[in-house]
């Protein structure tokens, strides 16, 4: 089995992914090189193992990967969402989808907290007294 990790990997994330398959499996990486962000990926970055990968897994999927994975059996987004993905022609190839569903819903529910705790104590309102070198209303002793 071949497995293609479509971003920069490092050698502690290529052996978890090797540490949960068979001991035969084939780990590749996308090389190291210059790029915005170690998790983006180019088709030329990854073309060379994309034809005989039987499992990509990955933040993106470049346009053309699809066509070019002609043994693809199972696809890892690494993603909550799904919607930018082709499921007509993973579905009519058989290609099977994984993602991250609920992997952030704790983060997502913290933050919806701390902005409700923002909104409570008027941040907004705080930091435009600051940038207006103004003193807050808001926040004179005893008017909190």
């Amino acid at each position: 089995m071949k497995v293609l990790l479509t971003w920069q990997a490092t050698p502690a994330e290529i052996g978890a992914f090797a540490a949960a398959l068979p001991t035969d499996a084939l780990i590749v990486a996308q090389p190291p090189g210059p790029s915005f962000s170690r998790f983006d990926c180019s088709l030329e970055s990854i073309a060379p193992d994309l034809e005989d990968s039987e499992v990509i897994a990955g933040w993106v999927l470049p346009e053309g990967a699809l066509a070019r994975a002609r043994n693809l059996k199972l696809l890892i987004w690494m993603h909550a969402g799904c919607d930018e993905l082709d499921f007509p022609t993973l579905k009519s190839r058989g290609v099977s989808v994984t993602n991250i569903r609920g992997a952030n819903a704790v983060s997502v529910a913290e933050h919806a907290i701390a902005l409700l705790l923002g909104v409570a104590k008027r941040l907004p309102q705080a930091r435009e007294a600051v940038l207006a070198s103004r003193i807050s209303p808001y926040y004179v002793q005893g008017q909190h």
